[in-house]
């Protein structure tokens, strides 16, 4: 749940509402569910460190994240777990909003080049947010753009770029 509710790097007051919810059936007291969180994090952190530097646009990301979830990131520095990472089914449909700001081979992700990944990765890219879209794919987390309000209106997954490349096995910057 931690996973999903991230992806947009925001934490709503909902979403925080249904982890809360989540610990306490789980039986996880405070100090546990920081624990949790920590772990999380740190599995991040693992996959920025993974190849022995952190860049500034995963810097930002870390600290988006740690911010939401209250999580001190030099306590967890040196985790070196492999992270885990959620896995789009093939044939999921998926929509891009915004410039993205990634680069991947030293070249930024242009809107045809993160398509055609998408694609390569058997995703089905759409230029529209409709019901039948799984996932809007968002530079910004905190996007206005039709295209993100519209997939918040139906209840389409809003995930940043930084979170959606992971997914799909793409390694950017």
């Amino acid at each position: 749940m931690l996973s999903e509710v991230m992806e947009d790097r925001i934490l709503t007051s909902d979403e925080a509402a249904a982890l809360a919810a989540l610990a306490g059936e789980l039986g996880l007291d405070e100090h546990a569910r920081r624990r949790a969180h920590e772990r999380w994090c740190g599995r991040i952190l693992a996959l920025a460190q993974s190849d022995d530097r952190i860049t500034e646009r995963e810097r930002a990301d870390l600290s988006l994240i740690a911010d939401a979830l209250d999580v001190d990131l030099s306590a967890i520095a040196s985790v070196r777990e492999n992270p885990e990472t959620a896995v789009l089914a093939a044939g999921a449909v998926v929509c891009f909003t915004g410039a993205l700001e990634c680069t991947l081979d030293g070249e930024p992700i242009t809107r045809e080049r993160a398509q055609a990944l998408a694609e390569a990765a058997g995703l089905t890219t759409v230029k529209t947010v409709t019901r039948k879209c799984d996932l809007l794919v968002v530079a910004d987390p905190h996007s206005q753009s039709a295209k993100a309000r519209k997939a918040r209106e139906l209840g389409v997954r809003v995930i940043a770029e930084s979170a959606f490349w992971p997914m799909i096995g793409v390694h950017v910057r």
